[in-house]
């Protein structure tokens, strides 16, 4: 595949992605962490592999302000963003790989990195009062709570990244077996 076709791919999974966030969901069962797994592994141009994983996510943000009134910044915004890249960089490691049963072990970790980082995020902005309706003391405390308020939200968090990257990453390979047959018919 060129790489002008894996552009329109991930053109279409961030359209997917976003539009995936603003239509009613379970909470936090999303492509995302998927997409930005997906995204790292493939993306031609390795460092700009971010770019329409956050482009998704800064286009549904922006839709769920207008339908929602949702706040496109919030104290946790470059947190939130900022998982989202590492989980990219983290689908470095799969480039060149076949099959799907690395990325699925990479999307476990990828998910709870997101978790890890966007709670302490959490935990830290808190005190700054840019996070309502939530507050956490600055100590070992505060901490614990925080991650102990985002376990319930993790657990679909999970479900959806080992999913997700179950469909991108075994239609991907399923691709690819077909064009390799499809090639060896022609020759």
């Amino acid at each position: 595949m060129r790489n002008r076709q894996l552009y329109i791919l991930f053109a279409v999974l961030a359209t997917i992605s976003a539009i995936s966030r603003v239509t009613p969901h379970w909470e936090n069962f999303a492509p995302l962490g998927a997409f930005a797994l997906f995204a790292g592994a493939l993306f031609p141009a390795r460092w700009w592999a971010v770019l329409p994983v956050l482009a998704a996510m800064l286009v549904s943000d922006v839709l769920l302000h207008f339908t929602r009134d949702y706040p496109i910044w919030h104290g946790t915004t470059l947190w939130v963003y900022g998982g989202y890249a590492l989980v990219a960089g983290m689908g470095w490691l799969l480039r060149r790989q076949q099959g799907v049963a690395r990325p699925l072990v990479l999307s476990v970790i990828a998910s709870l990195l997101f978790f890890l980082v966007t709670n302490v995020g959490s935990w830290v902005v808190s005190d700054t009062g840019n996070h309502p309706p939530f507050s956490y003391p600055a100590d070992l405390q505060g901490l614990v709570t925080a991650v102990q308020m985002g376990w319930p939200f993790y657990r679909m968090t999970l479900l959806a990244d080992v999913l997700y990257t179950l469909v991108f990453f075994g239609g991907w390979a399923w691709f690819q077996r077909s064009q390799q047959v499809a090639s060896r018919q022609h020759a």
